[in-house]
């Protein structure tokens, strides 16, 4: 696991993330990449991470095990959790300035649900964004 947190580190570096930058994370998990990307803002960026908590797609894939890593990290106020389907996003058009995602499309079976969800992530972003 030590070469994923390289590769997310690495990865974040190319995001240019502003202290106020608001992501979303596609597919959260236990927050991996989500914790690492908190990290790197300020008080007034956030990060939301969504996830449908299957435990088929990621063992003890849980919202409350999630909230207890981001609270131990002490990134509470920085981390928003939601459950949500990410070929379907309950957010409004333009609302973020940077989505991501690791480890998750894989899970969408379906050809046609996984390109709505690419669809559904540039729907998301703020014009000009990083996806």
């Amino acid at each position: 696991s030590r070469g994923k947190y390289k590769t997310f580190d690495e990865a974040i570096r190319h995001l240019n993330l502003k202290p106020d930058s608001q992501v979303l994370d596609l597919g959260c998990g236990r927050g991996a990449l989500l914790t690492r990307i908190a990290k790197q803002l300020g008080l007034a960026g956030k990060v939301t991470g969504l996830d449908l908590w299957l435990s088929r797609d990621q063992s003890h894939n849980k919202m409350a095990v999630t909230q207890k890593n981001v609270d131990d990290l002490g990134l509470t106020d920085r981390v928003n959790l939601v459950t949500g389907d990410m070929t379907k996003l309950n957010f409004p058009d333009a609302s973020f300035d940077v989505v991501t995602s690791s480890f998750a499309f894989h899970n969408i079976k379906n050809e046609q649900a996984r390109i709505n969800a690419v669809k559904e992530a540039i729907r998301v972003l703020k014009p000009g964004a990083i996806s």
